[in-house]
Order: C-alpha cells, then sequence, then structure tokens
C-alpha cells in the first residue's frame, strides 16, 4: 500500500519523471489507425522505451507501450491514442521511476 501511495503521489506532481506502459486493443482494418498511431507515436514528448505488437486474432491486434516523462505528456500521450477511432481498449498503468 505504501508503493501505491507513492505511485499515487508521483502521478499527482506534474513536474514528476514517471513511467508507465499503456495497453491498448485495436482493430488494423480502421482506415489509417496504424498511421495515426505511429504519428502519435513519434510526435511525442516522452520517451518510448519498447513496444510489443500482438496479433491477436484476424481482425484485432493488441499493443504495449512503455513510457517514460512527465507526467501530464504521459497522459496526454495515452489520451491521444485511446481517443482514436478504431481502438477498442486503452488503459495506462502508472508507475513511478524508484528514487536510487
Amino acid at each position: 500500500m505504501i508503493r501505491e501511495k507513492i505511485v499515487k503521489d508521483d502521478w499527482q506532481d506534474d513536474n514528476s519523471d514517471v513511467i508507465g506502459v499503456l495497453t491498448m486493443i485495436y482493430t488494423h482494418h480502421q482506415n489509417e489507425l496504424v498511421q495515426k498511431i505511429l504519428e502519435i507515436q513519434h510526435d511525442a514528448k516522452i520517451h518510448i522505451m519498447c513496444n510489443t505488437h500482438v496479433h491477436v486474432s484476424h481482425e484485432n491486434c493488441l499493443e504495449t507501450i512503455m513510457v517514460t516523462g512527465k507526467v501530464p505528456d504521459v497522459k496526454d500521450f495515452a489520451q491521444k491514442i485511446g481517443g482514436l477511432k478504431g481502438v477498442k481498449f486503452c488503459k495506462l498503468v502508472e508507475a513511478s521511476i524508484p528514487a536510487s
């Protein structure tokens, strides 16, 4: 519970550097959706550390994107992706970068 409180506190401070994992499921048949997702990633003010892409079915893809950055920038990134037509599920798992 203490660790969760630390994460919550970090995510309430807009100046905090945080880490998160965005998980999404989308249909790759949606017009230009994959291109829009890539554009958002390339234009983001955050650091994308890695992503994974899995073909769940003929129509659906599951993707995870591990990111770091300032709280407002990470949240903005997640909202932009989640708001795209064809994205069926989008959730940001919030974590903190441990202090040294």
